[in-house]
């Protein structure tokens, strides 16, 4: 059965849980409230007892951490230094695999490379969660400092994939 108490930080809210010790969000401020699985009488939790966590401090969901570009674009490489090796080098393996049979002609080079954007697409969106568990993150500022670099090199990188890609084309383009 659900619960309500008042929120202590803005006081306006009202905080909706389902059980004690669990987590749930003020729908006035947005904060978190950790309820204590101490706390006995629900109705009437003393100020001190409620703990309020910032959004840098509570458990991060999908909505709040948002793409991760250097998962996107690195992806194998991302994953090496992100505490999935085997992963990371399965899929260098499938990359280059991939690419020899697109070079030997071999039919499925564009069903290969659409497999392979969904597989950056789903790192990608799950990069900061993976990292945040692998990494042991505490804040999502922490998280955002520490990915900062691979997102640069990601966006450089892709970007550079891009444009020789196009040049490419446009050289086949320009034979026909």
């Amino acid at each position: 059965m659900p619960r309500e108490l008042a929120c202590p930080t803005c006081e306006s809210g009202i905080v909706t849980f389902m059980r004690v010790g669990g987590e749930a969000s003020c729908k006035a401020c947005g904060n978190s409230v950790t309820v204590p699985a101490a706390a006995r009488e629900l109705q009437e939790l003393p100020r001190q007892e409620v703990s309020i966590l910032s959004n840098d401090q509570c458990e991060h969901t999908e909505e709040n951490l948002g793409f991760n570009w250097g998962a996107f674009f690195l992806t194998p490489l991302w994953l090496l230094f992100h505490g999935k090796p085997l992963t990371g080098v399965l899929l260098m393996l499938y990359g280059f695999i991939s690419r020899a049979w697109g070079l030997m002609g071999v039919p499925g080079l564009f069903i290969g490379l659409i497999i392979s954007l969904c597989i950056a697409c789903h790192y990608g969106s799950e990069g900061n969660k993976i990292a945040m568990k692998t990494k042991g993150y505490s804040s999502l500022d922490e998280l955002r400092s520490a990915e900062r670099p691979w997102a640069i090199a990601g966006i450089v990188v892709g970007s550079i994939v891009v444009l020789l890609t196009v040049v490419a084309f446009a050289a086949l383009l320009g034979e026909a």
